[in-house]
């Protein structure tokens, strides 16, 4: 298979470093984790199976189709691939996914409690109307067809028993999402932890954050 084309080299590099910058924060484990991104023609970039994220090159980033066929690259792509598609196929708007493992959010992923409370402006900005799903198993179809089903419903998704995703318009706002999501898991830990229940925002100023949110997104 041949190498990725040049005009592809910001969007790999820029793949790669936020590959290792998940690693590099623990939110991926030895081969664990997946991000794609949107390029032109309505093509996808997206990080190999069974490598990494820590190690990642930009030979070894995959260029598909929407069907998940192979036009460049050395490396087969990801074993989640599919499930990646059936969120852009239902989101035009979005042009990265993210699937990570991150610690705070599994241990929570683990259980059949529910974190996503409404503590903070950022969580309410960030905290796209986070959807739970259960487990289902990784790379099949049922997983992906789940996922397209709500993709139109939120941006964050937790699976349980497994980890989480995030999708956005630009690769770093899914990022993004994914370090709110875990810092979101981290703080209701620590409140746990000491055996307290969490103050939430109320409804009056849910309402002034969404106006927030319109004039940041």
């Amino acid at each position: 298979m041949e190498s990725l084309p040049d005009h592809l080299s910001v969007e790999v590099e820029d793949l790669c470093q936020f590959a290792r910058h998940l690693y590099n924060k623990g939110y991926t484990e030895a081969n664990g984790g997946n991000l794609s991104v949107r390029v032109r023609g309505n093509h996808l970039l997206t990080t190999p199976t069974m490598m990494s994220k820590g190690d990642l090159q930009p030979d070894d980033i995959v260029y598909c189709d929407m069907d998940g066929n192979v036009l460049y690259g050395k490396k087969r792509p990801s074993s989640e691939l599919k499930t990646h598609i059936a969120i852009y196929k239902s989101r035009e708007d979005i042009n990265a996914v993210v699937h990570t493992h991150p610690p705070y959010c599994c241990s929570y992923a683990y259980t059949s409690d529910n974190p996503f409370l409404c503590l903070s402006a950022e969580t309410e900005i960030w905290l796209d109307n986070v959807q739970i799903v259960d487990f289902i198993m990784p790379g099949s179809d049922e997983l992906s067809n789940v996922i397209g089903g709500i993709a139109c419903s939120t941006t964050n998704i937790m699976l349980r028993n497994h980890g989480i995703i995030t999708y956005a318009p630009s690769l770093k706002e899914a990022v993004w999402k994914t370090d709110i999501m875990e810092r979101q898991c981290m703080i209701m830990h620590l409140i746990e932890s000491r055996g307290k229940s969490p103050v939430l925002i109320g409804n009056d100023n849910k309402a002034k954050i969404a106006i927030l949110k319109q004039k940041l997104t």
